[in-house]
């Protein structure tokens, strides 16, 4: 239908900066800037100000209009006093950052390597000063990369949580997924030169998974001091047997190469997991106070070793693991060759050094823990192996080397020397030939002993000491005791078996008679 006449309505128009006051509901259109105004109307009309306020379109400046912030608190069901405290709505904004703000995408699909170190480089190494560091935020997502990534000074790293947040390496270019780096993110010997520049320290990651599908370390540390890693999963390529039991001592979820011009310090692994890979940690160098709390290690071929290849003072000391788990490895779970101070205590160990063919297996393939040095610790440690078991290849192996282990329920050990746990038993009246205590020693490992005891019966207490040495031919025994009054109780031994038995002959007073003894003995 064809239009005979238009009726056209224009309001005020210019350029922005002339502007008027425009009356009442009365717009006016900013020509260059495309913006468009309606006018406030008089105070008499009840309007708050005597003012042109913008009307919002496309071409609106909202960050403009949103200049100010100001926390509210109104969920709390008032407004807080923030002592009128006013700022820039792009500075709340900047509080928080994310990798995807740097051009990653955690698609599982491109690589991530760039954007990744971008991030790191300009939050926490292009500028030196306190104000430009913030978290750097990973959401859920596949971040592959195909280079190392390299952790600067001061970095702290949030992922969405294990198995959300995955940084997935997928070349073996460079060796490793990560490299703790300097303030200028620079790596290996480069570390620490140049004018301001400083040796990894104080860097923080949580949340989130490193994994490779190449046989390489995850992790390498040369220097670094006050590190944290808080709920991190490290995981290697392997998931079957067949792989963790042929690739040996190669490559490890965590690698220390510390040399003796730096070193690391005070670095601790919290909640943190190991699995699918070789070793779950190598320390070899200058390493001091490295700490593995709650942490599980699974499905390797070895747990930590450490000092393997150092001598002299630039060997690790201060290397602990408390209340971890460790489950399915075909070797030792804790191997201290150069070390001192290794301490593992309030851990559990089930299937470990078994060749990965289950806890009961009567052929364990090595010890569970290993020193071959002096001054480290094995206390309250929990092990699934068996007595038997422990026969062939112990719990823990001292290799002749002065070494302190509690083990519940068995014995305090110190080099050679084993204080067993207490115990008590009765022995019965009026027994006439020689019947166990209870209390027995194997020849296989224990050749003689001492046992502190007290037996009472009723008024009569003797207190002594027996001294035993024994094989399986011929037993020698000798009872040094004292006693108020006569306890009419007789003690000998017998060999059966591989095992030397104390037993008893009691006389007829109408009462058992209670020993209760501590036993020594040398391995």
């Amino acid at each position: 239908m064809a239009i005979t006449s238009i009726s056209r309505i224009q309001h005020r128009r210019g350029l922005n900066t002339e502007l008027p006051q425009l009356a009442s509901a009365e717009l006016g259109w900013s020509v260059n800037t495309r913006q468009l105004y309606i006018g406030n109307g008089s105070l008499a009309e009840g309007a708050p100000a005597e003012d042109n306020t913008e009307i919002l379109t496309e071409f609106s400046n909202i960050m403009a209009l949103l200049d100010t912030y100001t926390y509210l608190g109104s969920r709390a069901g008032y407004t807080a006093d923030t002592n009128n405290t006013v700022r820039t709505f792009q500075e709340k904004l900047d509080e928080y950052v994310s990798v995807l703000d740097f051009g990653a995408l955690g698609n599982g699909v491109d690589d991530d390597t760039a954007a990744i170190n971008l991030a790191m480089y300009e939050l926490y190494s292009r500028q030196l000063n306190t104000e430009v560091r913030r978290i750097l935020h990973f959401p859920a997502g596949t971040y592959v990369i195909t280079g190392a990534l390299k952790i600067p000074s001061y970095a702290h790293l949030i992922g969405a949580g294990i198995d959300k947040t995955f940084i997935q390496q997928t070349s073996s270019t460079d060796g490793c997924v990560f490299k703790l780096a300097d303030n200028r993110q620079q790596i290996d010997a480069s570390q620490g030169t140049g004018a301001g520049s400083t040796t990894s320290a104080y860097i923080g990651i949580e949340g989130m998974t490193f994994t490779t599908t190449q046989n390489i370390n995850i992790g390498v540390f040369n220097f670094g001091k006050e590190i944290l890693f808080h709920r991190v999963k490290f995981q290697g390529p392997y998931s079957a047997d067949a792989d963790i039991n042929t690739i040996g001592t190669t490559k490890a979820c965590i690698v220390f190469n510390s040399p003796t011009n730096g070193g690391s310090y005070n670095i601790q692994f919290n909640n943190c997991e190991f699995t699918n890979h070789s070793i779950a940690t190598k320390i070899n160098g200058t390493v001091r106070n490295i700490k593995f709390n709650n942490c599980y290690f699974y499905h390797l071929y070895q747990g930590l070793n450490i000092g393997e290849s150092d001598s002299g003072t630039a060997t690790p000391r201060g290397i602990s693991v408390t209340a971890s788990l460790f489950d399915k490895i075909y070797s030792q779970a804790i191997l201290g060759y150069e070390t001192q101070t290794l301490v593992s205590s309030f851990n559990t160990f089930l299937d470990v050094a078994n060749g990965l063919v289950g806890e009961t297996t009567s052929s364990p393939v090595e010890s569970v823990i290993e020193f071959q040095s002096s001054g480290n610790t094995s206390f309250a440690d929990y092990f699934s192996r068996t007595d038997a078991s422990d026969l062939v290849e112990p719990r823990v192996k001292y290799n002749d080397y002065n070494n302190y282990t509690v083990q519940p329920d068995k014995a305090i050990k110190y080099a050679y020397m084993n204080t067993a746990p207490g115990g008590k038993a009765t022995l019965t009246d009026n027994t006439a030939v020689a019947t166990s205590s209870g209390i027995t020693f194997s020849t296989d490992y224990i050749t003689g002993a001492e046992v502190d005891y007290t037996i009472t019966r009723g008024t009569a207490i003797r207190t002594g000491k027996i001294r035993m040495i024994h094989n399986s031919t011929a037993q020698m025994f000798d009872d040094e005791y004292s006693e108020n009054a006569s306890t009419g109780v007789v003690l000998t031994v017998s060999y059966s078996s591989g095992t030397t038995t104390l037993k008893y002959t009691t006389t007829n007073t109408g009462s058992n008679a209670t020993i209760k003894y501590q036993t020594r003995y040398l391995n």
